[in-house]
């Protein structure tokens, strides 16, 4: 985003930024290309007692134990799993109104200038990454609660949060720049605690079939892509400051909704469905594995 409005400020103007993320899009895929390896024991950097402890459980490369097939309908039974849905559900609506609409929230309400606006709107995703990172490795580091209190205490933390900031964010009068953007950048960047919260709770519920409940969080995620910039633009036809807030509230009643749902049903432990014919991942390996990091 700071890049774009650099960009656009120049005399190439808009083709510019196209052309600019296209080679840069190009290069990162080469790089991919270059260093993507499809099997663990490909990475040299990684040894052979670590190896030995990430495949613990998991089919080998012809395909072993496929014979476990996927239990979709004991995975929609399992209200757990509905849990990191439900949370999906509100953290990617939530999210992709921050990032799609706080560029024009700055333009439109708060009237910065564009060059402004590319690196303003850019700050929250940033500071998210950062705080996914310290959420994460704290998550792990933290032994003296169970995985499953430490779940719903991230996410409440995330989900929570991101919603005090959105409702001081409506609140808060246009003419408040500095305020405003304090609560928009924060209302993005504590959401980075659900690191510890529903994702993984996705993995520690699913175990080997944490793909599918991963795909449906996916789904999720590329719906709201599809469906907030609907849901913005009728509730914000004028663009006028009293039509923001019906968008930062109701994103935040989401938040406390999905949030009191999860911390209801959600789980940081295997569920039923992951012990077909008693053949369990080994807990112990994955506490061997969680040592070595820690």
């Amino acid at each position: 985003m700071p890049m774009s409005g650099f960009l656009c400020s120049t005399t190439s103007g808009w083709p510019s930024v196209f052309y600019v993320h296209s080679a840069i899009t190009l290069a990162s895929l080469i790089i991919w290309w270059i260093l993507y390896r499809d099997e663990p024991n490909d990475i040299s950097w990684i040894s052979t007692y670590e190896l030995k402890l990430i495949r613990n459980g998991k089919a080998d490369k012809n395909g072993k134990q496929s014979d476990q097939k996927l239990p979709i309908q004991k995975i929609i039974r399992t209200s757990a799993v509905w849990a990191v849905w439900l949370a999906a559900l509100g953290n990617m609506y939530s999210i992709q109104m921050v990032v799609v609409f706080a560029p024009i929230y700055i333009s439109q309400v708060l009237g910065l200038p564009i060059v402004s606006v590319g690196l303003t709107a850019a700050l929250p995703t940033l500071l998210q990454f950062v705080i996914k990172v310290i959420a994460g490795t704290a998550s792990d580091k933290i032994v003296s609660f169970s995985e499953t209190i430490k779940v719903r205490l991230f996410n409440t933390v995330a989900f929570m949060g991101m919603s005090i900031f959105l409702i001081a964010l409506a609140y808060t009068p246009a003419s408040q720049t500095t305020i405003a953007l304090i609560c928009l950048i924060s209302s993005a960047t504590i959401l980075g605690f659900n690191t510890g919260g529903f994702f993984k709770s996705c993995t520690l519920v699913a175990r080997q079939y944490s793909y599918f409940v991963s795909a449906i969080v996916q789904v999720i995620m590329c719906t709201a892509m599809l469906t907030v910039p609907f849901i913005v633009n009728s509730l914000t036809p004028n663009g006028l400051p009293e039509e923001w807030y019906y968008v930062f509230i109701i994103h935040a009643c989401l938040l406390v909704i999905t949030n009191i749902l999860f911390c209801k049903f959600g789980k940081g432990t295997a569920a039923a469905f992951t012990h077909p014919n008693g053949t369990a991942i080994n807990d112990k390996a994955t506490e061997q594995l969680k040592a070595i990091f820690l």
